[in-house]
């Protein structure tokens, strides 16, 4: 009778012991975000433009739009980066919680040139879990053309 009984109750107890549980997983909290974009290209100068030097107009879906992560919900540094152009960012992107700085600028063929305007906008904000951040940027002019106009006055005062 022992031999039936102990092999039994060992079966029991591993059938007992095995019982395979799936752990629950929390899901990861969100938050998101919806940005609006615009371009603030108005001359900053007293003097008009010449018209060579006009811009006839900005398009603003090849800005580049960069996303960083700063630091996590928990204040932790968290370096994540990633770069659309506006054209295909998101309207409204889902997020989890934490800091992050936007960086929107112009796309820049020749970084020399005085005459095509390079437009950008920066900003920090934070995701908080299940609400919606509203970002609106504002891209203004990041570069200038100054031009000196000496006097005669200025080229008598420089000889002396």
């Amino acid at each position: 009778m022992k031999k039936i009984l102990i092999p039994f109750f060992a079966a029991v107890l591993l059938l007992a012991g095995c019982e395979k549980k799936t752990p629950v997983e929390k899901p990861a909290a969100t938050g998101s975000f919806s940005l609006s974009v615009t371009c603030n290209d108005k001359d900053y100068t007293d003097k008009p433009l010449v018209k060579s030097e006009m811009t006839t107009s900005v398009n603003i879906d090849m800005f580049t739009v960069t996303l960083t992560k700063l630091y996590d919900e928990y204040g932790q540094p968290a370096v994540w980066s990633n770069t659309w152009t506006l054209a295909e960012f998101p309207t409204v992107l889902e997020m989890s919680p934490g800091q992050y700085k936007i960086v929107v600028k112009s796309p820049v063929a020749d970084r020399t040139s005085t005459l095509a305007p390079i437009f950008a906008a920066e900003k920090n904000f934070t995701i908080v879990e299940n609400k919606v951040t509203d970002l609106e940027l504002i891209c203004t002019v990041q570069n200038m053309k100054v031009t000196v106009a000496p006097t005669a006055n200025f080229f008598t005062e420089l000889r002396n």
